[in-house]
């Protein structure tokens, strides 16, 4: 059985208060909200993140029943629901009866070290391992709140069928070959950078996604719409140099589609970001000249009012 509280009867929950089966709600960007359970704990909590995605931090009983799992991962809870110092994370239900199901016997995580390898899975199953498994599986170290956002991003950027887009260059797919830069990387590629954990690689796909996104501000291309979503996330979570590169690719978003939005998908991105209108308004206030001059002319474009 499933009970359902809710989003506002529990703001926080202590770590000795957490059980196995309960149902969590996080809010994902500005205006989205994602949802899982605590599957096991192995040391840390493992948990489950659902497919299923709101705008409101609502779900119900056929909600959980129906959703798919998108990702499995350690989880920092003590830092996410007990001292609540980061994100915002919730417990809004429990299933009193829960068990991991069999498909879950097979995910694996590592721990230990070298000399003494280990997996484990969420039915606590725990054998020694070789070295080159151990490197291979992912660790059994609990992520906090952007861990997880990356994590689900990238699981979502490989769902696209990017095949369906195009950029400046060419199909949004492919790595197309450049005569200055050797080539110019796909968009999952880039996008997929811009959540490595890497700033150069970041910093470069950033580059990159400018150029084939909306091309020197000139143009728009069909690609922009479903990286759109990816791009804000990552925008929220950048440190200011990656943001003016970011603010910069969204400019160019805001006067392509404001000119001559004409195709379903060119309003499309422009309904996205006037949904995102909010973000940018926010960082018009920010001391660095950069990011507040982008925003400015982001809320400009959007609104016909000076930011």
């Amino acid at each position: 059985m499933i009970k359902i509280w809710g989003w506002e009867k529990k703001p926080r929950t202590m770590l000795r208060y957490l059980k196995i089966g309960d149902i969590f709600c996080f809010q994902y960007d500005h205006h989205t909200y994602r949802f899982g359970r605590i599957m096991a704990k192995v040391i840390f909590h493992i948990v489950e993140i659902f497919d299923y995605v709101s705008d409101h931090p609502v779900i119900t009983e056929t909600d959980i029943l129906a959703a798919k799992r998108l990702l499995v991962t350690p989880l920092d809870t003590y830092s996410l629901f007990d001292r609540k110092s980061e994100g915002e994370w919730r417990i809004i239900g429990r299933q009193e009866d829960y068990i991991p199901p069999e498909d879950a016997r097979d995910i694996w995580f590592s721990w230990g070290d070298r000399s003494g390898a280990r997996k484990s899975n969420v039915f606590d199953e725990t054998v020694f391992i070789s070295e080159t498994e151990w490197k291979a599986l992912p660790p059994l170290s609990p992520g906090g709140d952007y861990d997880v956002k990356r994590d689900v991003a990238k699981q979502l950027i490989a769902e696209v069928d990017w095949s369906q887009y195009e950029t400046a260059y060419g199909n949004a797919a492919q790595d197309i070959p450049h005569f200055q830069a050797g080539k110019t990387p796909s968009v999952p590629r880039s996008l997929g950078e811009l959540f490595s954990g890497n700033w150069n690689k970041a910093m470069q796909a950033a580059s990159d996604l400018w150029a084939g996104l909306c091309h020197q501000h000139a143009y728009v291309s069909s690609a922009a719409l479903p990286a759109c979503d990816f791009l804000i996330l990552a925008l929220q979570e950048a440190d200011d140099k990656l943001k003016v590169e970011l603010l910069d690719i969204f400019l160019g978003f805001a006067v392509c589609t404001g000119r001559n939005a004409e195709t379903d998908w060119e309003k499309q991105l422009r309904e996205k970001l006037e949904t995102d209108l909010p973000v940018f308004a926010g960082l018009v206030s920010s001391e660095n000249e950069d990011i507040s001059y982008f925003s400015g002319r982001i809320v400009e474009e959007l609104t016909g009012e000076k930011g």
